[in-house]
């Protein structure tokens, strides 16, 4: 069997060998997050993101960055892609395990996040037990890789606003 790349059998965050092989060890999707990381790890920030509510009250609409703020504001963009690539690297991961109803539950879930409004609450809620009922550990395998495959073709929306600009300005979130 051929190797990966040259240097690697398997990209080195996510360990897949499905996708092809993007620059440095790393697949296509995992290649973008880390070429981001390393750009913010040396200063090289994307433009600022679309100012949320949390960063208007903050003042950030009316003025630059102090140094404090600025450095908080880069280890957020770095921890929201390291979530990213932590993401990539479970949905790899749990490719090569045991996969039971619940976990077809929670990618179902998943999946209707990506396509339907936020409105509708838990959809599939309860339906892990009739799945390991109902399918063998194969078929709940095959099932699950195709909700992944879905996964893997949804564009990544990019950071959250709310969150990167409420760690920035170190507001506490509301609770409801």
């Amino acid at each position: 069997m051929p190797k990966w790349s040259r240097f690697h059998e398997a990209c080195l965050n996510c360990g897949t060998q499905r996708r092809p092989h993007d620059g440095k060890g790393y697949c296509k999707p995992c290649h973008v997050m880390m070429k981001l990381i390393w750009a913010a790890e040396k200063g090289d920030m994307p433009p600022r993101p679309m100012l949320t509510r949390d960063a208007i009250v903050g003042g950030l609409a009316d003025r630059a960055l102090s140094n404090e703020e600025f450095e908080r504001y880069r280890c957020e963009y770095i921890r929201q892609y390291r979530e990213r690539l932590t993401s990539l690297h479970h949905w790899e991961q749990s490719r090569h395990q045991r996969v039971t109803g619940w976990d077809i539950e929670e990618t179902l879930q998943l999946v209707h996040g990506y396509i339907r409004p936020k409105s509708t609450l838990r959809p599939y809620h309860g339906i892990g037990r009739s799945l390991e009922d109902q399918f063998a550990d194969d078929q709940r395998s095959i099932i699950y890789g195709l909700l992944l495959d879905l996964i893997d073709h949804v564009p990544w929306k990019g950071i959250d606003h709310e969150e990167f600009w409420r760690r920035v300005c170190q507001i506490e979130p509301v609770r409801r």
